[in-house]
């Protein structure tokens, strides 16, 4: 069985022994924009939802007279849950990834980072997603509850971290990894907490929960919870098992999930890379005493820019009819760039606008669908350009997971932007929760090697380019221009 905790919502799937879906079940979680910039989840509406779609899982299990053998779990990153010890409560909402309170904070520590320290240990420089910051905006902001952090009177940890808590009723605090690599006070080369940025965030006194390889023992479920204690036998970072789940386990490997926000991710093999301009180091996964590093790009907001212009502009009346109009349609020169939270990879601008350029008195509102559209695939050609870079010229064998990229249209643009055939799996929307139950299911032997895994990495479908490219590099011009437009803007 696996737990797939995402931005939006909660899945568990559960898992034969052929890589076969048996069930699925899904559920929406809160979420809170009280201030601009800012984005939580309320933890006790995160755990009612997660026991909701384990327990049916566990009901279909028991229908077909199967044992669950394990649990993997998988959730979003740089999400900061605090909570009471001694309750289990929340003590205040998770902060989430995309929340960008801390901006004013990161600048000014950023400043200070003439060494480039956080890059050279941390795999990236000091951004709002760096869950350290967090902390540190929190015991700044909230002194009573930095002394609770200190003395052990609160908990902190990412949300997988949370979840193995609140399963094992308190009995493990810690996380694997791919997790801790990504709270930025861990030294990805090393792999152990970092005394020194930890201190660069004057974060030294705070306890740290304990690190464990991503396939192992994470203890078992309390028979409270389920009526049955199931070993927890896998935990990673989202994306890195939506890697692992497309089947990108050689170097060279590359997937992208367009989900909530996009997150383009390379195999790099067994060797971390740290000095990469504009993208970051990730630490992967640890199996078997052997550590995988990706470099990784990302996009703020691609789900939550086409529901914008479904529901908030009211452009069409869902995804599905977007992409039949933008098929059809042509963007007459409009470019929009969603830089609702800023820009991310390669720029990482948070002062930068969302903007539409190029709008006329003949502008319809097909031609924004497109041109929506189309600002998805440029962004991707942005990430995939650097990262090539990065990983030393070669060319990258790319896949498209989650559920936005089950939008055929928008697959086609991607491949005509990028100038290159792009693969999508089957069920492309579960490959998160797929990654993780393949991970736990090598820890619980119900798959003896990467080997066995291997046939169930065939893609469902693939898209080649074709657009003609010197139209595509007009078109790829005339975003790069909007872009720049859109970090000129005075902020108010």
């Amino acid at each position: 069985m696996a737990i797939d905790l995402g931005s939006t919502g909660i899945r568990s799937i559960l898992v034969g022994p052929e890589g076969e879906i048996l069930a699925s079940d899904y559920r929406k979680i809160l979420q809170f924009v009280d201030q601009a910039g800012w984005l939580e989840h309320d933890l006790n509406d995160v755990w009612q939802q997660c026991l909701t779609v384990c327990r049916r899982m566990i009901a279909v299990a028991d229908s077909m007279g199967s044992l669950i053998e394990g649990i993997g779990i998988t959730t979003q990153r740089n999400t900061l849950a605090i909570w009471d010890p001694r309750s289990g409560e929340p003590m205040i909402r998770a902060i989430s990834w995309s929340d960008n309170r801390t901006r004013d904070l990161c600048r000014v520590l950023a400043e200070r980072d003439c060494a480039g320290l956080f890059r050279r240990t941390a795999g990236r420089e000091l951004t709002t997603t760096n869950i350290g910051l967090k902390l540190r905006w929190l015991m700044d902001t909230y002194p009573w509850l930095g002394e609770k952090i200190i003395s052990q009177s609160a908990l902190w940890g990412t949300l997988d971290t949370w979840l193995v808590w609140k399963m094992t009723e308190g009995y493990l605090w810690a996380t694997d990894f791919s997790n801790a690599a990504c709270t930025g006070i861990y030294d990805l080369v090393e792999r152990k907490w970092s005394d020194v940025l930890a201190k660069s965030l004057e974060l030294s006194q705070v306890p740290l929960p304990d690190v464990r390889a991503t396939i192992g023992d994470f203890g078992e479920t309390s028979k409270r919870i389920f009526g049955r204690q199931i070993r927890i036998a896998s935990v990673v970072g989202d994306q890195y098992a939506s890697l692992f789940g497309q089947g990108c386990i050689e170097p060279g490997m590359a997937k992208c999930t367009l989900g909530t926000g996009g997150f383009c991710l390379v195999n790099i093999g067994h060797e971390p890379k740290l000095s990469i301009e504009g993208i970051t180091t990730r630490l992967c996964w640890h199996l078997r005493g052997t550590t995988t590093y990706g470099i990784e790009g990302v996009l703020l907001h691609v789900g939550t820019f086409l529901e914008w212009l479904c529901r908030r502009m009211g452009f069409v009346q869902d995804v599905r009819q977007m992409a039949e109009v933008g098929g059809e349609a042509e963007s007459a020169g409009v470019f929009i760039v969603p830089a609702f939270s800023g820009l991310a990879t390669p720029r990482w601008d948070p002062e930068a606008k969302a903007i539409i350029v190029g709008i006329s008195l003949n502008t319809e509102p097909r031609h924004l669908v497109r041109a929506g559209l189309e600002s998805v695939a440029f962004q991707l050609r942005d990430l995939v350009e650097v990262m090539r870079e990065g990983w030393g010229g070669e060319e990258i064998a790319l896949r498209l997971d989650g559920q936005v990229a089950r939008n055929d249209t928008l697959m086609q643009i991607v491949s005509d932007v990028l100038e290159t055939p792009v693969q999508r799996l089957p069920s492309p929307d579960h490959r998160s929760a797929l990654g993780a139950s393949f991970l736990a299911g090598l820890e619980t032997g119900l798959w003896s090697g990467l080997e066995d895994l291997s046939p169930l990495f065939d893609p469902e479908k693939v898209f080649y380019p074709k657009t003609n490219p010197e139209k595509t590099r007009e078109f790829y011009a005339g975003w790069q221009d909007a872009v720049k437009r859109s970090r000129g803007l005075p902020t108010r």
